[in-house]
């Protein structure tokens, strides 16, 4: 997962309740996830909002509760660098992760479904 910070472009925001969206590829068909109603969009899904610096801070929170719980996602078709099998292989990683790291993929996703402010 990038840890490349992000800044607050205007149309970046959820729809359901304006939260400035985190830019992430854990969900298929979706650039963006909020941290607050679990809502999972893509680019031209989102709100437009003018940025300004309240949003960017906000946006920085977000990021790093996002990756709190990110950490342990398992993407469906993920390929990890640092995953000899999916390099020799080049095969998903969910086909060998081990059953403990699958288990806590599916609780992160079950957990950024509901948002998770």
């Amino acid at each position: 997962m990038s840890t490349k910070k992000t800044t607050v472009m205007d149309g970046l925001f959820a729809v359901h309740c304006g939260t400035p969206m985190v830019g992430t590829i854990m969900f298929s068909g979706a650039e963006f996830y909020c941290v607050k109603c679990g809502t999972s969009q893509g680019m031209f899904g989102t709100m437009d909002t003018q940025a300004t610096p309240e949003l960017q801070r906000e946006l920085e929170e977000n990021e790093k509760k996002f990756r709190e719980v990110a950490a342990d996602l398992i993407p469906a078709g993920a390929q990890f660098d640092k995953c000899g099998t999916c390099q020799g292989k080049k095969e998903d990683h969910r086909l060998h992760a081990s059953h403990e790291d699958l288990e806590k993929s599916d609780k992160a996703y079950q957990k950024l479904y509901g948002g998770i402010l």
